[in-house]
């Protein structure tokens, strides 16, 4: 991705956010890429991190788990960085830097002093948008490993119950961590496709907070590239039979399922509600509170 030096063309918003802190900002870049942050001059050190509309709701069948193992491999290294190297980078900075992924996000998330802003940009943003993928059948075991201890827990399993109960073969009703026959058959190149497609732009939220000036945050992030607004987002909605009916898994499929949680006696409830779409909704319920 090649460096862009162009201007933000969406007006700054900013609102307050109490006496803790001085302001929030938020800018859209030229490039669709969009930077929040939250000024707090009262400390020395910055969180950040890089948010990407990519997640295991947007995962068909076929690639159940991709978006998991793809957060995996990001810390595998880069043409700049191996893996190795970015773990002394931040140790030497006194620094931390994790990731997750979710049902709608993958996100990558580093804490540091101030005056480490640049040297922890640079390798985050090389990390989220450059990874070569070396390393990685050591990974692939890792992950699978990471899938079958996840198993064995039932005070996590118990929520892909509900979540299996309520959205049945939707992607939405599936772990996000995966399937281990997805993590241990996919192709370098359909990795790379995958992320080429989705960690882009305008699928990306840069976000700081702590002795941080905007203007500089917008500045780092206009080198993410060209103008590219969208992105690739495959997302699998929910039929109006489900959306009206709210028909999830099977009986069956529910009470096998519940079986391999009796012994220790786990259990979830869930209900159906509004959607986070639903503003006045939200507002109604709000108001309640």
């Amino acid at each position: 991705m090649t460096a862009g030096g162009s201007r933000p063309r969406t007006p700054d918003s900013t609102w307050p956010v109490g006496s803790v802190t001085e302001q929030a900002r938020l800018t859209t870049l030229d490039s669709g890429a969009r930077v929040v942050t939250e000024a707090m001059p009262s400390v020395r050190s910055i969180a950040l991190g890089f948010w990407i509309r990519a997640g295991s709701r947007d995962e068909d069948q076929e690639h159940a788990g991709i978006s998991h193992f793809l957060e995996h491999l990001l810390f595998k290294g880069t043409d700049r960085f191996s893996s190795e190297e970015i773990d002394q980078i931040f140790d030497g900075m006194g620094a931390e830097i994790n990731a997750g992924t979710g049902k709608e996000t993958t996100s990558v998330y580093s804490r540091f002093l101030d005056q480490h802003l640049e040297r922890a940009w640079d390798v985050m943003s090389d990390m989220v948008l450059r990874p070569t993928y070396p390393d990685i059948e050591s990974e692939r075991q890792v992950v699978i490993e990471e899938i079958a201890m996840y198993e064995d827990e039932p005070q996590d399993k118990v929520h892909d119950v509900l979540a299996g109960a309520i959205f049945g073969d939707h992607p939405l009703g599936r772990p996000i961590i995966g399937r281990a026959d997805v993590v241990s058959s996919v192709p370098v190149p359909e990795l790379g496709r995958w992320h080429d497609g989705r960690y882009t732009p305008g699928n990306i939220v840069l976000a700081a907070a702590g002795n941080v000036e905007h203007e500089r945050i917008v500045e780092l992030a206009e080198r993410f590239g060209e103008p590219d607004a969208q992105g690739t987002r495959i997302t699998v909605a929910l039929s109006q039979d489900e959306l009206a009916g709210w028909v999830g898994a099977s009986r069956e499929a529910v009470a096998k399922a519940l079986r391999t949680l009796r012994e220790q006696g786990q259990l979830a409830t869930g209900r159906r509600t509004m959607t986070v779409l639903d503003l006045d909704g939200l507002r109604r319920r709000a108001g309640r509170l």
